[in-house]
């Protein structure tokens, strides 16, 4: 007599598998060893720019800097206009005495010389009738509104002998100065505006024009010592 059949487990779990499950780690899908390195270096490597471009942004908020090209002291300088009223009390440089130290003055006066010292600085001498000269000063302000760049450059550039009215609070330099006649006090300039540019091209300026030469005599007596030298010579 046969022996009865055994039935087959009817849960699928139990049942054998016919085919060799794969090895832990080995999954196509997963991503490699080298590949996740890269990964997580250029990830570290946003982190760190994002950080440092918040960090910029915050520095420049905290400092007040702006990166506006706009000209906050355009006002403040330029050609004077037709009608235009330029408040402040008229000193002449002669006038010019310790009471003055402080306060604002309005002056009337040609330039004689301009030097631009950097981007932020430069210096002008102011020339008004009767040869007194003084030294302007002009500096740049942190925010730009009572001074800017463009101020300060296109002062140190007006043309020499060009006819300006100036608004300056008048200063004790750190020394005196020595190139004009009014050596002990400055003029700090906050408004500078052309009334007369100057021509092109200047044949003598007035600077070197005023300076003193020798007395004509004096001159005659190195013609002669001249030709004296030169009659040695030929002999």
């Amino acid at each position: 007599m046969a022996e009865p059949k055994s039935e087959l487990p009817t849960d699928p779990s139990l049942a054998p598998s016919s085919t060799n499950p794969a090895p832990a780690g080995d999954d196509p899908s997963a991503p490699s060893k080298k590949g996740a390195k890269k990964a997580e270096a250029k990830a570290k490597k946003e982190a760190e720019k994002a950080r440092k471009a918040a960090e910029r942004e915050a520095a420049a908020a905290a400092s007040g800097a702006s990166t506006s090209t706009e000209d906050l002291a355009k006002d403040n300088y330029g050609n004077v206009t037709y009608g235009a009223k330029i408040e402040g009390e008229v000193v002449h440089l002669r006038e010019l005495k310790e009471e003055h130290v402080g306060k604002i003055i309005k002056v009337r006066a040609w330039i004689q010389n301009a030097r631009m010292q950097g981007a932020k600085m430069a210096f002008v001498e102011l020339r008004e009738e009767g040869n007194w000269t003084v030294q302007g000063v002009v500096a740049a302000t942190q925010d730009g509104k009572e001074v800017s760049r463009q101020m300060v450059k296109w002062i140190g550039g007006l043309k020499l002998e060009s006819f300006v009215v100036v608004v300056a609070e008048v200063k004790k330099p750190l020394e005196s100065v020595k190139s004009t006649k009014v050596s002990e006090f400055e003029l700090h300039l906050k408004n500078v505006y052309l009334v007369a540019a100057a021509p092109e091209m200047l044949g003598l300026g007035l600077a070197p024009a005023s300076r003193a030469v020798g007395k004509l005599d004096e001159e005659e007596d190195l013609s002669e010592a001249a030709a004296g030298k030169s009659s040695m010579c030929e002999v």
